[in-house]
This record gives C-alpha cells, sequence and structure tokens, in this order.
C-alpha cells in the first residue's frame, strides 16, 4: 500500500510540475515565433475551449496570415476584450487602424501604453510600444484630431517641431511626417 501511495504521490508531483513537458499554448506561441502561421493558427483554435489567450493568438496569427484577415482577427481580439490582455489591445489598436475604426484604436492604444509605457510584444520582440504609438498617431491623424497626432508624433521623436494648428497646410504636414515615421519605425 505504501508502495502505490508513493507512485501516486510521484504521478501527481509529475503532472503538477509538467516535468519538461511543452504547454500547448507555449507551442503554439512557438510556431508563431516560427512564422509558421498556419500550423499556429490551427494550435491556437485547438486551444479555444481552455484558454482566453488563444484568443490572443488567434488574433495576431491571423493579422500575420494577410490583410484580408483584419475582420477574423478584430472578431479574435473581441472575444476576449473583458480579459484586458495588453497583447490582445496591442494587436486590437492595429486591427482597428486597419479597419478603419480609428476611434476605438485609440482607445485600444492608450490604454496599452497607459497600462505598459514600454510596451514589447513578447512573441514578437520587433512589436513595440513606438508601433502602438505610430497608429494611435494614424487614428488621431484620420479622425482630425490635430493636436493629439502631434502629441504622438512628438513621442516618436522629438525633435519635430510642431506646426501651427491654424496652418491651412497642417494635414500636409503631419501627413508628410506620419510617412516619414513609417519609413523609420518599418
Amino acid at each position: 500500500m505504501r508502495r502505490v501511495a508513493k507512485y501516486l504521490s510521484v504521478g501527481l508531483i509529475v503532472i503538477l510540475c509538467g516535468c519538461g513537458d511543452d504547454v500547448p499554448i507555449d507551442s503554439a506561441w512557438q510556431l508563431f515565433r516560427d512564422k509558421d502561421y498556419v500550423s499556429a493558427h490551427a494550435a491556437f483554435s485547438a486551444l479555444t475551449g481552455s484558454t482566453n489567450e488563444a484568443y490572443v493568438g488567434l488574433g495576431w496569427t491571423t493579422l500575420m496570415m494577410s490583410i484580408d484577415s483584419v475582420d477574423a482577427s478584430d472578431g479574435y481580439f473581441q472575444a476576449i476584450e473583458a480579459d484586458s490582455s495588453l497583447d490582445g489591445y496591442a494587436g486590437w489598436a492595429i486591427v482597428s487602424w486597419s479597419r478603419g475604426d480609428y476611434a476605438n484604436g485609440i482607445e485600444r492604444a492608450k490604454f496599452v501604453i497607459r497600462h505598459a509605457p514600454s510596451y514589447v510584444f513578447n512573441h514578437d520582440k520587433t512589436i513595440t510600444y513606438l508601433d502602438i504609438l505610430y497608429h494611435e498617431a494614424l487614428c488621431a491623424f484620420n479622425v482630425g484630431d490635430n493636436q493629439l497626432t502631434i502629441d504622438l508624433i512628438i513621442q516618436l521623436d522629438d525633435g519635430f517641431t510642431p506646426p501651427d494648428l491654424n496652418d491651412p497646410n497642417i494635414q500636409s504636414i503631419l501627413l508628410q511626417k506620419l510617412e516619414a515615421l513609417y519609413d523609420i519605425l518599418k
């Protein structure tokens, strides 16, 4: 009987510790990091009933797969809206801009920056707070909020000399600067 209890205890410890076994969500994220988006999508899809992080993964994966997938990506990020996942909201801010949902893009970007001013997406370190600020600036430009656009451009380039808000060419000036920042940030 003691031997059975001992084996059960060891078995329980192995199950609880994982002992090197891959955690399925980690495997899905590894596929994402490897840019194997088709396999990552399948792996995240298989996990949607077990963890909300799978929806974050699906959102990012579909976003990376094709520009035609922004609506699907938006749906995945909507599914975890209540979770307040920074990675989810970062992706959602970018998707919002892509879909022309500029007001929500601004709010989602602000959420990320408010909670993580130096945000870096753990699964693709090339996506940082600079990308979030840039997409927020694009959204602000598209809703005609010139002051917010200027404020965000200054955060991205502190050497930027802001134009006068009454300048009749302000939209052209801001657009040129946003295009120049795109070339720098890409």
